[in-house]
């Protein structure tokens, strides 16, 4: 792995760019609520996670894809918590807030592949 130390390795990269990812969907949610502006924020979360990834020349696919992923996971669940601080949520059980968060990781999963295909460096086309 070639990266330009401008992070401690791929888990500073994961975690600088979930948290910034995760206070930027909190701030979606806080001013524009959780309706459709959230996936203008998501898209912005995979574009970030692109330019981030190629800014520190990550060969590796399961590396970029475990980056993207744990960015994803990690700004969802911020958000999850920001959300889930109202009374309504509060009450819920514990089976019912883990399959919720099973669901974050699974998507998280769906959407990191296209982000770490796109995030590598040479791109290859095909005669």
């Amino acid at each position: 792995m070639k990266t330009s130390s401008k992070f401690p390795g791929p888990l500073g990269l994961a975690a600088a760019l979930g948290s910034l990812s995760g206070l930027l969907l909190i701030s979606v949610i806080a001013f524009l609520g959780s309706g459709p502006g959230i996936l203008f924020a998501f898209g912005a979360i995979g574009l970030a996670c692109i330019v981030a990834i190629r800014a520190e020349r990550i060969e590796r696919f399961g590396t970029r894809f475990g980056i993207a992923m744990g960015s994803f996971v990690l700004s969802t669940i911020m958000a999850y918590i920001a959300v889930g601080m109202s009374p309504n949520t509060a009450l819920l059980s514990f089976g019912e807030h883990s399959w919720r968060v099973l669901l974050i990781v699974a998507a998280s999963a769906l959407v990191s592949l296209p982000v770490a295909r796109l995030s590598r460096n040479s791109i290859q086309m095909a005669d």
